[in-house]
């Protein structure tokens, strides 16, 4: 496969994953709204989209705890890793974030706005790989 072919099979599965992760990431913060009924979705569109976000914060706080850095969510893993932010700090963030995405109650604020965190170096990561596509 050429460097083109996997470039833009790197991108669109990143793509995806940040539509599907966004998505679900939207239920979740009308839930805690208070205004779920208002746009149609109920508790098993609400667990779900926990379910979602839960598999995800698993597999990333995994990634950050394990020696390896290669294969999936290692690109993200070494974003956060080598930023500002500890990396310790990070690991009780997703730990947090995986108990509330665990429970039925709304998801706090503060996991809201972890969750968007990630969501954003995602979303850098992704542009990045636009841009190396765009430029081969």
């Amino acid at each position: 496969m050429s460097v083109l072919g996997f470039v833009a099979g790197k991108v669109d599965r990143e793509q995806t994953r940040l539509e599907q992760l966004s998505q679900a990431l939207l239920c979740v913060q009308v839930d805690t709204l208070g205004r779920a009924a208002d746009l149609g979705l109920n508790k098993e569109d609400i667990a779900l989209a926990k379910a979602t976000l839960r598999d995800f914060v698993e597999r990333l706080r995994t990634k950050l705890t394990a020696d390896g850095q290669t294969g999936e969510l290692s690109a993200l893993a070494t974003r956060i890793t080598e930023g500002e932010k500890p990396l310790e700090d990070w690991v009780e963030d997703l730990k947090k974030l995986e108990t509330h995405l665990a429970s039925e109650d709304r998801l706090p604020i503060d996991s809201i706005h972890v969750f968007e965190h990630l969501l954003s170096l995602l979303d850098q990561e992704l542009m990045e790989d636009f841009s190396r596509l765009y430029s081969d």
